[in-house]
């Protein structure tokens, strides 16, 4: 099992973070709670500090495939800059034009946060063909690892292994990672998030 630690010299290189970003929200679109931000902070903090690119997706929300503002991850987006004191630039999209200029132009030790990953239908279809043609198309924003994981449906939609250890897949020929943010990564484990409905 392979921690961040044992991913070697992060510097430049582009991180793909899966998160568990599903916060509730008040009908301000404030944050009520951001226990799922702060349990990721360990993990994003590291990884920051190494000097990586950190590409982030998520989702809030039920929005059944189409785009809804009421479940954008514009509250998240701001309150991430507030805890982490890096820029966090927010694609507009999850795959598409802004999403590859978001990552394009991040510098190291910032944060690219896609938009609602559920904002896309095929995130949650049923069709095996479909989640995997848009899970191929997030890979090619980060050109995802050298160790074979290839963000297929089962890593995408839960990259943490069945007894919660952190799922870091190694660093790529073209420099990018796959990490789970929701697992603590120097103590394996993180009970709160592991209590977390995902």
């Amino acid at each position: 099992m392979k921690t961040i630690e044992s991913l070697g010299d992060l510097k430049g290189k582009r991180v793909l973070v899966r998160s568990d970003f599903n916060v509730p929200l008040d009908a301000d679109k404030n944050i009520t709670d951001d226990g799922r931000i702060q349990a990721a902070l360990p993990t994003l903090r590291t990884l920051l500090d190494a000097g990586a690119k950190v590409i982030i997706t998520a989702h809030l929300g039920r929005p059944k495939g189409q785009v809804n503002p009421d479940y954008s991850l514009a509250p998240v987006a701001k309150r991430l800059a507030e805890v982490t004191g890096v820029k966090v630039t927010l694609a507009e999209d999850t795959v598409g034009e802004s999403a590859k200029a978001a990552v394009a132009a991040a510098g190291d030790g910032e944060i690219v946060l896609l938009e609602n990953v559920r904002f896309n239908a095929a995130e949650t279809s049923k069709d095996d063909a479909e989640r995997e043609a848009f899970a191929a198309e997030l890979a090619a924003l980060a050109d995802v690892d050298g160790d074979g994981h290839n963000l297929s449906t089962g890593g995408l939609a839960d990259p943490a292994d069945g007894d919660g250890r952190v799922q870091a897949s190694g660093v790529g020929q073209d420099d990018t990672v796959l990490v789970d943010a929701q697992w603590d990564h120097s103590s394996l484990r993180d009970d709160a998030a592991a209590a977390a409905p995902r």
